[in-house]
């Protein structure tokens, strides 16, 4: 029904680890209301000074997400976007809890090998795709326009937006917020598939004077067809929708184009 319901049923699970171990993720303030007060050892993690495992810096600098826990200890992952640096944080809790020292996990994130269309960054010729397609929620969404407002580019940025599904009556509500980031971002051009466009389509107005350039786009294939022809040498391409949009399959078409792009 709402966030606080679904803070709920996650918490429960806790109920079924007693005697044992649980590592929390607490920067959702709804999460802390529903934590159990014993019965399982919890080790939280996140952003907020009170956390056990606390992000205390995270810079990107490609191929390497560089970032400290608790202001003492550094690590890397081969992939962007901070907020993977603080999925990492539940793995470094587990693999401490299991009795691994910081060394060890810091030399087996190093070797992550990301699984595909999360967080996948591709180059080809002059163009780089960060393929994020696999799913998209809101806080996912929000978290991969910040990974592509901080990748390095020497061109310009783009978002391709495809529909965020399985929302419920919160659907329209949760597009206008993603659409207002959007409208408020650095982006140079913002693409929006299918019925993303309708449900964005009074926050993205084409009668604004200033903001990212919008296009819409019919279907997958319609971007297929229309999007390379508008990039160019240095462009970073972000691909973000639900899983049912399948968004990856405009990788080949953009490296296609990439490939092409002449050099020198």
């Amino acid at each position: 029904g709402d966030l606080e319901g679904v803070a709920a049923e996650e918490c429960s699970l806790l109920s079924a680890v007693t005697g044992g171990f649980a590592a929390v993720n607490i920067d959702q303030p709804l999460i802390r209301r529903h934590l159990p007060d014993g019965g399982v050892t919890i080790a939280t993690f996140g952003r907020g000074d009170d956390a056990d495992l606390r992000l205390s810096a995270a810079r990107y600098e490609h191929p390497w997400l560089h970032f400290e826990v608790n202001g003492r200890f550094e690590y890397r992952l081969p992939m962007p976007g901070a907020h993977n640096a603080v999925n990492a944080l539940g793995a470094i809790a587990i693999a401490r809890r299991l009795g691994f020292e910081h060394e060890e996990i810091a030399e087996r994130l190093s070797g992550l090998t990301p699984p595909p269309m999360r967080c996948e960054i591709v180059v080809d010729g002059e163009l780089t795709v960060l393929n994020d397609s696999y799913n998209a929620n809101p806080q996912s969404v929000l978290a991969a326009l910040e990974m592509l407002l901080t990748q390095p580019c020497g061109g310009r940025r783009v978002a391709i937006i495809g529909e965020m599904r399985e929302l419920g009556a919160a659907a329209l509500r949760l597009h206008r917020v993603i659409a207002e980031r959007l409208r408020d971002s650095s982006l140079d051009e913002i693409g929006l598939v299918g019925p993303a466009a309708e449900l964005m389509s009074d926050v993205l107005r084409d009668d604004r004077p200033f903001g990212p350039n919008i296009e819409r786009y019919a279907s997958v294939a319609d971007v297929a067809e229309r999007l390379p022809g508008r990039l160019r040498p240095g462009d970073v391409v972000l691909l973000k929708g639900s899983r049912a949009v399948g968004l990856e399959r405009l990788v080949e078409p953009v490296l296609r184009r990439g490939r092409l792009t002449p050099t020198g």
